[in-house]
């Protein structure tokens, strides 16, 4: 058994450590569609607000 220098152990530490770039990609896509997501849902719920004077107008919801 051959034992590593613990400059060279701290040096794979590092490596190990960094972001690989499809990892990268994968969060930034997790980020967009999260965004997307967001605006989606806001967008229902601003059209709902402004609709809400006329939807309260409906004879089924009466």
């Amino acid at each position: 058994m051959s034992l590593e220098a613990p400059q060279q152990i701290q040096k794979k530490m590092r490596i190990n450590w960094r972001i690989k770039a499809e990892d990268l990609l994968a969060i930034l896509i997790l980020v967009i569609l999260t965004l997307g997501i967001a605006l989606y849902l806001q967008f229902i719920i601003m059209s709902g607000l402004y609709n809400a004077e006329e939807i309260s107008r409906w004879p089924l919801l009466r």
